[in-house]
């Protein structure tokens, strides 16, 4: 079964005290019925009126002692659920395994029972769900930055390039990797964008089956002063289509639609 929506988290204040609203975006609204009219769209980016929160959540007043940051960290429960979970800094938890002081990098699921992790240094980490013990998949780090998932209708996984390659949303054959082997891309897209939006959030990908993803990502509309104008998230339907012999990868893309949050701010995409 695929998500209904996205959960897009945006953060305000009532006085000291935060508070998150959660906004759901139908991603399905973002892709064409027909071929017919998938081939007269026009790449225009439509605003679109953000929809009523769903639910909001709050901070004690004044918060416990703790909870020194004051805030609510979120998480998705993945797949096809579209519920999420919160709780407050004081309930993280750590890979106690990993040394802590290792940075993750990128993270993704490979095959049935395998969670791979890469650190800052380099080195990917795999962690077996079913004897709950770590070992070193390979001296390589994932081609990715942030999470990555598996589109079983491609056999590849997707993701996005670190933001030094520009933050592309882009396919890798993790299953060809070995110890001495790394994984490399298989493919990369750029997606062009004003200049004087600066992103400030990690892009969002969520696979919707059938080659379809949705693809979100969060700016801020910079004055030339410097000062940001509103910050505003832009969601897009995008298809993968896999053509030839060779299994060369297309990208179709068909909406986008900018939802802005004024001069609030994007807690998350989930």
């Amino acid at each position: 079964m695929s998500r209904r929506f996205v959960n897009l988290i945006v953060q305000n204040s009532i006085g000291f005290r935060p508070a998150y609203a959660l906004h759901r975006i139908n991603p399905w609204r973002l892709f064409y019925p027909t071929t017919r009219q998938l081939r007269h769209q026009s790449n225009s980016i439509e605003n679109a009126r953000l929809p009523r929160a769903a639910i909001s959540f709050y901070l004690p007043c004044p918060p416990p002692p703790d909870n020194h940051s004051g805030e609510i960290n979120f998480m998705s429960l993945g797949g096809s659920s579209n519920d999420i979970i919160s709780m407050d800094s004081s309930s993280s938890n750590i890979l106690e395994e990993m040394n802590k002081s290792d940075i993750v990098e990128a993270y993704t699921v490979v095959g049935d029972s395998q969670i791979w992790v890469s650190t800052q240094d380099g080195v990917t980490y795999s962690f077996d769900t079913t004897s709950g013990m770590w070992s070193n998949a390979g001296k390589w780090p994932l081609p990715f930055h942030g999470g990555a998932e598996y589109a079983p209708e491609h056999g590849l996984w997707f993701g996005f390039t670190s933001h030094s390659q520009g933050q592309r949303f882009a396919a890798s054959d993790l299953a060809a990797a070995s110890t001495m082997t790394p994984p490399v891309l298989h493919k990369a897209w750029n997606e062009p964008l004003p200049k004087h939006w600066v992103q400030v959030l990690a892009p969002y990908r969520l696979p919707l089956g059938s080659g379809k993803f949705c693809i979100g990502r969060v700016f801020d509309d910079m004055e030339e002063e410097g000062r940001t104008k509103e910050m505003f998230a832009v969601f897009t339907g995008v298809e993968v289509e896999c053509r030839g012999s060779r299994g060369a990868l297309r990208l179709i893309k068909h909406k986008s639609k900018r939802f802005s949050v004024g001069r609030r701010m994007v807690k998350a995409i989930l």
